[in-house]
């Protein structure tokens, strides 16, 4: 998603994480961190597009962030639908993330597309036939065509891929994700920032003016 436009957000929380005792994976990758992490944990272990594993030593709330470059960046946990925050214990946790939709989209058929299907009432004027079956100026027929009555079926898109940037945020307090999306929307136009330095920005934003600490950790996935 662009950050000016809307998130679509809908999974069930309960559904999304599952507690397990930490084991020989829980070394903490390469990251970055801002705020005060250490406070909540080590953060990611492992990093995958479609999974992540964290590892936390204080109860938070957390909120992930998946960012594509600088100008496209979405809420993917917790969710709008999700029953309530997100709110783990210690322990390593496993948090799966939903695929991310191809930006690819197939062009709309012109009103002149398509087979035709039918006819529809029109108007011959001064000579201008408008589509029209016939001449003169003078009630006419005009063909009416698929592009013209519904749109293109729905392509099959397959999810997105390439390189991006997951930012996990724990808090003292929780982050409303349909708040953490509208404030994403309404971020500045960053221009030719990359999604790096987008994502060390963000925490700052959805989390900053909250009562209570807070820590994040940025990870590039490829």
């Amino acid at each position: 998603m662009r950050l000016n436009s809307a998130v679509r957000l809908s999974v069930v929380l309960v559904g999304l994480a599952c507690a397990g005792r930490p084991g020989p994976t829980t070394a903490a990758l390469p990251q970055t961190t801002v705020g005060s992490p250490d406070a909540f944990g080590t953060g990611f272990v492992l990093a995958r597009p479609y999974q992540v594993r964290v590892v936390l030593t204080s109860p938070a709330y957390l909120t992930l962030v998946r960012v594509w470059s600088g100008t496209e960046a979405e809420v993917v946990f917790p969710t709008a639908g999700a029953r309530g925050p997100a709110h783990l214990g210690p322990g390593s946790w496993s948090l799966p993330v939903p695929a991310a939709r191809s930006t690819q989209v197939r062009a709309t058929p012109s009103r002149d597309a398509g087979p035709v299907v039918g006819y529809g009432r029109g108007y011959a004027l001064n000579g201008y036939r408008l589509g029209c079956l016939g001449a003169a100026q003078r009630p006419c027929l005009v063909a009416v065509r698929a592009g013209e009555v519904r749109p293109p079926p729905a392509p099959f898109l397959p999810p997105r891929v390439g390189p991006h940037v997951l930012v996990l945020i724990a808090s003292e307090q929780p982050i409303d994700p349909r708040e953490a999306t509208a404030r994403l929307g309404v971020h500045p136009d960053v221009g030719s920032a990359t999604a790096i330095e987008v994502a060390q920005a963000i925490p700052g934003m959805l989390a900053a003016d909250q009562h209570g600490g807070w820590g994040a950790w940025i990870v590039q996935v490829h």
